[in-house]
């Protein structure tokens, strides 16, 4: 089968639109119908119907998807693996990154990266960690920086640093309380927390019902600029990584307290995808983010920082 035509039919799958399709492709709709025409003699039936809003897959083009991504992949793969033996890092690496740590890491990882391996091509997406462990359990992405809750024996994972959680509110809003505060105090105050089955939050469900108390979730948020912008606003409060708001608390922007009794402590977790193995681009990428964790450390702590 031809890989362009595969490619073809798995955006056209994504975007649902010839025309969308073409724009993202940069090629004709005549091209896209031709090789889609091409495609469905060679699997012996229509992939795509065809509505007024555009197309959808059939039940054979659902069953041919994941084949035409393993395929390309596979070619993705060899391409990689060849220039690897080489001793090149070469090809696209899919990093998944938590909304609160993208900003302190990527621009730092991809200067490294294009320094010294100008043929690796980074694809960074944001996810919290549940997000994530999908991901890479369907090989969308190649490695992820997430958070880990407790211990955990899972292949493929290695802990890089501990990091603090924080209550945080907007400028002022915490600065009455003596810290650190405790668990119960939590549940009184106005939460903007992620929606189930987010790893945070089934973690406070979890100790909020061993406690006999209850949550004031009063908005559940899934966008982290959003969430700053409602706490420098003093709307809520929420429950973050240290390093993600330190800097805004050292300018005042936001005030914040440690928790404890008990403290709500996350590893911070380099994974590696099983459904693939790691090309030589994926092993150096993740060399890269080791050494930013480990230089960036004293801000993933408070006791560590200056």
């Amino acid at each position: 089968m031809d890989t362009k035509a595969l490619m073809i039919f798995i955006k056209l799958s994504e975007l649902g639109s010839l025309t969308r399709a073409s724009l993202a492709l940069e090629i004709t709709n005549s091209t896209i119908s031709r090789q889609l025409a091409q495609l469905e003699t060679q699997c012996g039936g229509k992939l795509f119907f065809r509505n007024g809003r555009g197309v959808v897959l059939t039940p054979l083009g659902e069953c041919v998807l994941p084949h035409a991504k393993s395929i390309l992949a596979g070619v993705d793969r060899l391409q990689r693996d060849s220039a690897g033996i080489a001793g090149v890092p070469t090809g696209l690496v899919r990093i998944g990154m938590m909304p609160a740590l993208a900003p302190l890491l990527v621009p730092q990882m991809q200067a490294r990266v294009a320094e010294r391996y100008p043929r690796v091509t980074l694809s960074v997406s944001e996810g919290y960690s549940s997000q994530l462990d999908e991901m890479l359990a369907d090989g969308s992405i190649d490695l992820a920086l997430l958070f880990q809750y407790g211990r955990s024996t899972r292949v493929g994972r290695d802990f890089l640093a501990p990091v603090d959680s924080w209550l945080v509110g907007g400028p002022g809003v915490l600065d009455g309380h003596q810290g650190p505060v405790a668990f119960e105090a939590i549940a009184r105050q106005p939460l903007a927390l992620p929606p189930l089955p987010n790893n945070l939050r089934v973690t406070l469900a979890r100790q909020a019902e061993q406690r006999g108390i209850d949550l004031n979730v009063v908005i559940e948020i899934n966008s982290f600029m959003a969430l700053l912008e409602l706490l420098e606003r003093g709307q809520c409060v929420s429950i973050l990584p240290y390093f993600a708001i330190r800097q805004k608390l050292l300018d005042g922007q936001l005030s914040g307290l440690p928790i404890a009794e008990p403290s709500i402590a996350r590893s911070l977790m380099l994974a590696t995808t099983s459904f693939v193995p790691a090309s030589l681009a994926v092993r150096e990428v993740s060399r890269i983010l080791r050494a930013l964790v480990l230089e960036e450390g004293e801000k993933m702590l408070p006791s560590r920082s200056s």
